[in-house]
């Protein structure tokens, strides 16, 4: 036997009895967390909401648990918007558990949900709306343990929509008020809550003794050419993991190095923060020099791979760096089958690719001869690589940079129209685009004269993967001429391989 349970315009039919689900959310659960005790908050509410079912009768047939979900914070998502036809987006709050919960009563899965309090059912406007649709049009029954919700009613749902408006604007000046101390600390240079940054140690100011010496390491194999693939493997190798215990891959490896953090900036809402014009520098030890956090970051803004027109990775050490003596095509390295043997050689590319398949020639002797004489021959001292003490147009980039703050605080403190502000921002936009270009390509040009002034070793030149060693190559070798061997089947010729240095060797 079934009766409409029905207060809208919508026919829904209900079961007499009632069937009970509980609802319990916490926003943060990260203290239970930390004394080992996660989940508790939300298991106590589920306590009281199975006592309070029960003074109705009634038991909980299911239980929707949304553990650290705050109730306030919105997320931009897309949407669809059916006046335009097309997805737009928009700001909610997202509470799936919530959701589910609302949808289950909609279709009479659950009939009447019980609630710790309408603090822990809703905080925004939107979700109490959605409460109350449910109620109200589908015949649905919400309770709160301490009796204090009642959606049935217009005197109730005025008093639940108040409360609501209350609790959202509490949570408003909560976030306005530690967003206000965030803002006071990084101006100050210390640093805050949450996750421990990876390479510091609890305190966030002393490096941690074993994750800071991988962090370095991964900085100076990007600084001398490694590709993040190659980052990668050696993370895996080591077998080496995030604070949180997940593998590192590459988009957390390029946030890890590209992080301001590494070289003391301190930042703020993603920006790095700025008192009078000049980077607030954090009280915790660094990883690396404000120089090699702007040439690592300069890849950004001029990919490494321009400034030596090299491919970013590569399997072969000689791709794109020999030349086919004949043609002068570049040459690259192919595996080739002949019988019951693989042979991995260095060709030139067929006509359809720019050569004439002139030469081919076999890698690991080729490779054995440019590397045995690149640790014989003497580089150029290190001073003249050196000698330039820094970029000299930084001056003209800070300018550029504290100009445009001061337009932006003009027009803050209503120096300046609105209107001569967004005239003025895009030209000083540009200069500051420019000269950040400048300075990107001056950056890579420094790695590759230092690069060209290090002498090396074989037990050094070992440890490096096979993009470092290219650009090693690179900075001192413009082409490895590889001419043609007359006959078939003769021995290697090293008189047949020609090095075209960048400068002079001895």
């Amino acid at each position: 036997m079934s009766t409409p349970r029905h207060r809208g315009p919508l026919a829904v039919v209900r079961p007499v009895e009632e069937i009970w689900g509980d609802y319990n959310r916490i926003s943060d659960d990260s203290q239970n967390k930390a004394r080992g005790e996660a989940g508790s908050g939300v298991a106590r509410q589920g306590l009281d909401a199975a006592g309070a079912i029960a003074l109705r009768g009634g038991v909980a047939s299911k239980h929707y648990v949304e553990d650290d979900t705050s109730a306030f914070k919105q997320k931009r998502i897309m949407r669809f918007d059916p006046i335009s036809g097309k997805e737009r987006p928009v700001y909610r709050v997202i509470r799936p558990v919530w959701q589910a919960m609302l949808q289950d009563l909609r279709d009479g899965v659950i009939t009447s949900a019980m609630v710790y309090d309408l603090d822990r059912m809703a905080r925004d406007p939107r979700d109490l709306e959605d409460a109350i649709e449910v109620v109200e049009h589908f015949g649905a029954t919400i309770y709160g343990v301490g009796g204090d919700i009642d959606l049935t009613t217009d005197n109730g749902r005025f008093a639940a929509r108040l409360a609501v408006s209350m609790a959202n604007k509490s949570s408003a000046d909560t976030r306005r008020r530690v967003t206000r101390k965030h803002l006071a600390l990084s101006t100050s240079g210390m640093p805050v809550g949450g996750p421990r940054p990876f390479g510091w140690s609890d305190d966030r100011l002393t490096l941690h003794p074993v994750e800071s010496v991988h962090l370095r390491r991964w900085i100076d194999m990007s600084l001398h050419g490694a590709s993040w693939s190659e980052i990668v493997m050696d993370s895996q190798t080591r077998g080496v993991t995030g604070t949180r215990g997940r593998p590192m891959v590459k988009s957390s490896l390029r946030q890890l190095l590209f992080s301001p953090r590494n070289c003391g900036y301190r930042m703020f809402h993603g920006e790095i923060v700025k008192v009078d014009g000049a980077q607030v520098v954090g009280q915790w030890e660094t990883i690396c020099t404000t120089d090699e956090w702007d040439a690592l970051t300069s890849s950004r803004i001029i990919p490494r791979s321009q400034s030596t027109g090299l491919p970013r990775t590569a399997k072969y050490l000689l791709s794109g760096i020999a030349r086919c003596g004949v043609c002068k095509s570049r040459m690259r390295g192919v595996r080739r089958r002949v019988g019951e043997k693989n042979y991995d050689s260095y060709v030139c590319p067929p006509r359809a690719e720019g050569g004439k398949q002139c030469v081919a020639r076999n890698i690991a002797e080729v490779d054995r001869l440019v590397t045995d004489t690149l640790m014989e021959v003497k580089l150029p001292p290190a001073g003249a690589a050196s000698a330039s003490a820094g970029w000299d147009r930084q001056a003209a980039l800070t300018s550029a940079e504290a100009r445009l703050e001061g337009y932006v605080q003009d027009a803050a403190r209503g120096k300046i129209t609105d209107s001569m502000l967004y005239r003025m921002l895009p030209i000083i936009e540009e200069e500051i685009s420019e000269l950040q270009k400048v300075k990107a390509a001056w950056l890579q040009s420094r790695n590759q004269r230092m690069l060209a002034t290090t002498t090396w070793d074989a037990a050094t030149w070992g440890k490096l993967t096979v993009n470092q060693k290219r650009g090693a190559l690179s900075a001192v070798i413009l082409a490895v001429e590889i001419h043609p061997v007359e006959g078939v089947g003769r021995p290697f010729d090293p008189t047949k391989i020609k090095i075209v240095w960048r400068g002079e060797v001895s």
